[in-house]
């Protein structure tokens, strides 16, 4: 219904079957920049995360368009941040090197998503350009209460940090969970029990606020 939030649950797998993510995608990066240069106009320097799809990612004109949107936009590349879902970019090594370098050469930061879903050997980790690793939520659910899950996020957060990269620990939604990750030493989390999706209005008054 008009006024309403739909999940991207919801409408992201129609836009898969019927093509429209790549365009999807172009429209939600073209706004982050936008917002992005805004904050950055009115003193606000915190950086700005965009997830972009592998149809996206596979089009031979995706270098060339993102360079054309932080023109137009006037957005800063080196506050922005474009997660890559990790068996995205596993599917094709010489590509992914490619973009992920290109990525690099103009500023950006590099966030590898939903890090564990794949079995993912560390070796790729190694060898890509990659600065955060998000560790997917299924390890964090249960990890007050599984010592599996402990164990398991433990070894993925030292490993990362043993790589040189900074790690973001998704799905965190208890005061539990929370202390569990932060004595792991992961420097950044994402989940409902720190905040909650809100519209970019409330963002903003949020970041004003902490100013």
């Amino acid at each position: 219904d008009e006024g309403q939030f739909i999940a991207p649950a919801k409408f992201l797998g129609i836009a898969s079957e019927s093509g429209l993510l790549p365009r999807l995608d172009y429209s939600v990066i073209e706004k982050a920049m936008r917002q992005q240069c805004l904050w950055e106009e009115s003193g606000i320097t915190t950086g700005l995360s965009i997830n972009v799809t592998a149809p996206t990612l596979e089009q031979a004109d995706f270098k060339q368009r993102i360079e054309e949107l932080i023109h137009l936009t006037g957005a800063n590349p080196h506050r922005l941040i474009f997660e890559i879902v990790e068996t995205d970019a596993i599917s094709n090594m010489s590509t992914a090197h490619d973009l992920l370098n290109h990525f690099k050469s103009i500023g950006a930061k590099i966030a590898f998503d939903d890090f564990g879903i794949g079995f993912t050997s560390f070796e790729y980790v190694r060898d890509l350009p990659v600065d955060y690793i998000k560790i997917d939520q299924s390890f964090i659910r249960f990890i007050h209460e599984r010592e599996q899950d402990r164990v398991l996020v433990k070894s993925m957060v030292e490993m990362s940090h043993s790589l040189g990269k900074k790690v973001i620990v998704e799905g965190v939604e208890n005061r539990a969970a929370l202390d569990i990750v932060k004595d792991m030493g992961v420097e950044y989390v994402q989940g409902y029990y720190v905040c909650r999706p809100m519209p970019i209005s409330a963002l903003d008054l949020s970041l004003h606020l902490r100013q």
